[in-house]
Formats: structure tokens, sequence, C-alpha cells
């Protein structure tokens, strides 16, 4: 379950309410059509129950490491559900996963020196199949598994556009089997897709109820509720250059991460949109919070908090390192922490929301993913701005290209 609370409470003209009112009565109406990929559940399912899909788990389960080889939305939705897993699920066993997601030549060697090439899968995830990062690195990864006499045919499964990109059509001559990904769904949305739920069933995690979670969020949109006051918010504190997405919940730290490419590349265009930034409690209390609070009245704060309850360690007898503190919980302390953070925020004067889990499961995990695709998509509309594609963006790989001679 999520709550949502507001400081200062959002209050926008007449004139403004009245588009965004309209606004997100066409959302809803699109959402419930299925007019929306990305928050189409039903045509997920589908995807997910494609024939070749349990397979591709299974065969990539074999292996103790799996290397994701894909960047920005290709892996961001692994990385949230990897963290997730690890701290939900810790008993559960599941393969070590490695993020092949850049070419800086000390971190490749780095990961190729560190690689069991018989105990290491493969996933390698690119929308469009001619991403120039999914295809060097690939191109390096089997280039080092021919060194130990072994190939990608027989541990790789490759997600991709069904056309004749690059990709795709090495993949086929390769005999790698390749899953289809869905082309109305760009990376970033793609978190219900094949390109998180696949990683999901090899996490041990329930695509279902990640699914679930999504669509019972998206059946209870009404006006008035807490998506739209979420997007009057953004709409009243456009003049905020900073958006920090602050999480007091270890288990979304990756989750803030997938956010700030969701809401960067849907909203940073026509010298509109607010910058997104991640902050982690407590430990960035010791690095951005003087900025924070003493810096410039130019940002504004959600903050990601769960109950905690009686879960987590606490000490079993007094320690004189305690001091005075008089509890032996540690959610106890967290939590002063979290909320004296929050208090001093606010009141520094500037504008928060808070965005509680109670219980912070795969279902409320599939909910906040949900809330925050409808919170850029609407977002977007009020600020007249495309909120898919990213074509500034082209122009640096276009650069690129050039200067590697292509």
């Amino acid at each position: 379950m999520m709550t949502f609370s507001f400081s200062p409470d959002p209050v926008l003209p007449a004139a403004h309410a009245a588009r965004l009112t309209a606004a997100y009565d066409t959302l809803r109406h699109q959402v419930a059509s299925g007019s929306v990929a990305c928050l189409n559940i039903p045509r997920c399912r589908q995807g997910l129950h494609h024939p070749a899909v349990e397979t591709a788990a299974a065969h990539l389960k074999t292996g103790k490491t799996i290397v994701l080889v894909g960047v920005g939305g290709s892996s961001l939705s692994t990385r949230l559900l990897d963290r997730f897993a690890a701290l939900t699920l810790p008993e559960s066993p599941r393969p070590h996963w490695v993020y092949a997601d850049r070419i800086e030549p000390h971190h490749l060697a780095h990961q190729l020196a560190t690689l069991d090439p018989v105990d290491t899968r493969f996933l390698i995830v690119s929308k469009s199949g001619d991403t120039l990062e999914t295809l060097v690195l690939t191109a390096f990864l089997d280039d080092w598994l021919a060194g130990h006499a072994l190939s990608l045919a027989q541990r790789a499964v490759v997600m991709t556009e069904e056309t004749q990109n690059r990709l795709h059509q090495w993949a086929i001559t390769q005999n790698i089997p390749v899953l289809p990904h869905d082309q109305d769904i760009g990376g970033r949305f793609s978190f219900f897709s094949l390109v998180g739920m696949l990683p999901a069933l090899c996490l041990g995690l329930s695509p279902e109820a990640l699914l679930s979670g999504a669509e019972a969020y998206l059946n209870t949109l009404a006006p008035n509720d807490a998506l739209f006051h979420s997007v009057a918010w953004h709409i009243q504190h456009e003049d905020k250059s900073t958006h920090v997405l602050f999480t007091y919940a270890e288990r979304l730290s990756d989750f803030a991460r997938w956010h700030r490419q969701l809401w960067a590349e849907s909203l940073g265009k026509d010298r509109r949109g607010t910058t997104p930034t991640v902050g982690t409690g407590s430990l960035d209390q010791h690095s951005q919070l003087q900025m924070y609070l003493d810096g410039r009245r130019d940002k504004l704060f959600t903050f990601l908090v769960e109950a905690y309850g009686q879960d987590g360690p606490r000490l079993n007898h007094p320690h004189p390192l305690m001091g005075t503190i008089n509890t032996s919980e540690a959610a106890t302390i967290y939590h002063a922490q979290q909320q004296a953070t929050m208090d001093v925020i606010h009141e520094r004067g500037h504008p928060t929301r808070v965005m509680a889990f109670d219980p912070l499961d795969q279902g409320s995990l599939g909910a906040a993913a949900a809330h925050f695709m409808c919170e850029t998509i609407l977002t977007a509309s009020l600020w007249a701005i495309p909120p898919f594609g990213q074509p500034a963006v082209e122009e640096g790989k276009q650069k690129t290209l050039a200067f590697l001679g292509v």
C-alpha cells in the first residue's frame, strides 16, 4: 500500500487545475483502453507468456552469474529488481548479476578478469539492436569467450526488436535465442515488459505480483487522487530547477536511479523540465544535506519511505557506544534520522512530498512503477512535451560514430 502526503498541499490556479483535470481524464481513458503500451498490463502478461520465455529464464539460471549487456532502460529495471530481491528474499538462491553497460577500459577489463567463462550466462538487451555500447560489449564478450574455446551461442539470450537490425541478424546467424522487444515500448518505460519481467523470473520474484500491483493501481485512478495531486505539485513548482528523489528505503535505492532516467529523458525537452537527482538516506545526510539546507532554494523533494515495524537487528544488551540513546532497535534510530531530515528540509522552505509504503512488497513496487510512469506522462502533457523519445541524445550518438569513422 502507498500513501502520499505533501507539504504544503499543492494548489493550482483555476485555469491550470482545469487543464490538469482534462489531461488526467484523457490519460485515464487511454490507460483503460490499453492505448498506452507501457501500461497495458494484459499486453505485458501476454508477452510474458511467449513460449520461449520460460525456456530462456531456465537457461539463464543455469549459470552462477548472469551478465546483462545493455544500457539505460535496458538495464535499470533489472538493477532495481536485483537490489529489491537481494534485500527482500535474502535466502532465496539466485544467480549473481553483473552489468556490462559501458566500454570504459579499466571497468571492462576488470569485469572480464573476474568472470568465470564456464558458469556465466548472458542476457543481451537492445530495443533498436543498434546501440553502440551493446554491440561493442557483445563483440568483446564473444571474443573473450572464444579465447576460452567457448561461444555465446550456448550461453546467451538476446532481446531486441524483430527487425533487420544488426543485433537481431547477428543473433540469428549465431543460433542465439531471440526474444521480441515490444516495438511500442521504449527502454525507460519497459519495466512491465519482458525487459523487466524476464529478469524478475531469474531473480526469484513474481512477475504476476509485480503486474498485479500495477494493475490494481491503474484500476483505482480517479479525480483528485494521489496522481492528480502529484502532477499538480510538479506544475505548481515548475520554477524549481531540481527534483530530489530521496530514498529512506534501501530496497528502493536503485528504483530512484530508474526514475532518474524516466524523468530526465521524458521531460528534459524544449527548455522545460526539472533536473532529477538521487539522494540516499541516511548516507547523503553526510554529503548533500548541507547544500539542501543552506544552498539555493531551487529544489523540491520526494521522500520514499517504508514502515519497518519490528524488522531489522536489535541489540541484545545495552552498549556503551549508544550513550543515552534509549532504544535497542536499528529501525527506530533510522526512522528518527529520516523524520528529522524530512522535517528540517520542509522547515527550510522546500516543497516536500512523502511516498510511504506499508508494506513494501512486490505488489507495491509494481504500483510505484506504474505511478511514476503515469506521473511522467501526465506532467509531460501539461508541459506540452512529448514524453517518448529522446531526440537530443541522437546528436551525441551520431558524433560518436563520426569520430569512429562510421
